[in-house]
């Protein structure tokens, strides 16, 4: 088992300390290789634990690393985006209680090139980097039906169907995060951190989407 995808809606309702409002959306395990999007992609050091708790509960630990290039041609540099997850899913099979956590640990590089006209190499350069830990806290799920989408897969998906079922379920979100920025010269150029605090429930339509890889 292993997370593909959460969310609490699609849309920017959450509240963050920052003064903003965001998504809530874990992006876990997808297939990325036919989303067009990227030039190759790589899956390493996928490991994933399975431990019984009590006769009714178990967790499960996952890790891997996710790598996805683009190549911009020559005498440009490719883009590097490296993805290193590393999640917890901790189920109550009688009670229906699941807690999911995702940290993401993400870097953007510009790879090395040459300039041939100008007979310049460029060292690698790191763009940006992020750390960022997702905690999703439902109650009451029992409801998991088979499904298979694009760059998900086959999974078990459960959903709520609007605001009042999403309430009923959901205990708790957590979500922190900082970044770093870096000019060409590889210095920083920006940094900063943010943590959810609420969520908007601005109509009926407050869906909850989470999908299991059990495979």
């Amino acid at each position: 088992m292993d997370i593909a995808y959460a969310n609490v809606t699609d849309r920017m309702i959450h509240n963050y300390d920052d003064g903003s409002k965001k998504e809530f959306l874990i992006s876990g395990l997808m297939d990325m290789s036919e989303s067009g999007l990227f030039t190759e992609s790589l899956l390493t050091g996928y490991i994933r634990e399975k431990t019984m708790l009590n006769d009714s509960a178990y967790t499960v630990n996952v890790s891997f690393t996710e790598e996805f290039y683009i190549d911009n041609g020559p005498d440009l540099p490719s883009n590097k985006y490296i993805y290193v997850k590393n999640q917890v899913i901790e189920y109550n099979f009688i009670s229906g209680n699941l807690k999911i956590i995702q940290n993401n640990n993400f870097t953007s590089i510009w790879e090395a090139y040459y300039t041939a006209i100008t007979d310049v190499y460029h060292e690698a350069v790191t763009n940006n980097t992020l750390n960022e830990t997702h905690e999703m806290v439902l109650k009451e799920v029992f409801s998991f039906e088979p499904q298979s989408y694009e760059m998900a897969g086959e999974v078990q998906e459960f959903v709520t169907n609007n605001t009042s079922e999403t309430q009923s379920v959901l205990v708790r979100l957590n979500h922190s995060a900082a970044f770093t920025e870096y000019n060409a010269e590889g210095e920083v150029s920006g940094s900063g951190v943010y943590t959810y605090q609420s969520t908007d429930y601005p109509d009926d339509n407050v869906t909850i989407t989470l999908w299991l890889h059990y495979k």
